[in-house]
């Protein structure tokens, strides 16, 4: 927990109220290739990067690599239509 909420405390998309969530976030290990969330998909979990890459391939062709620690991704969960606007691997 404390690896995750130095992750938080790094995230410039976090308030200092929000570090304090740490606890509510799972550790994940992927691995190369593996798909986080497919594009159209039900949005049911919230991403952030710990180290390694994330690729975020949007249907309309653009992409983004997300490479810094607190990088984060899947906030469409919190959405009324919920659901993922890119595939992330």
């Amino acid at each position: 927990m404390d690896e995750i909420k130095a992750i938080l405390e790094n995230s410039p998309g976090f308030r200092e109220e929000i570090k304090s969530m740490a606890g509510i976030f799972e550790k994940r290990r992927t691995c190369p290739g593996e798909i986080l969330a497919q594009s159209g998909n039900t949005a049911h979990s919230y991403f952030l990067l710990g180290k390694g890459a994330v690729l975020c391939a949007f249907d309309d062709g653009r992409a983004v690599v997300l490479t810094r620690p607190g990088d984060f991704m899947g906030m469409q969960f919190l959405s009324d239509d919920a659901k993922y606007n890119a595939t992330m691997t």
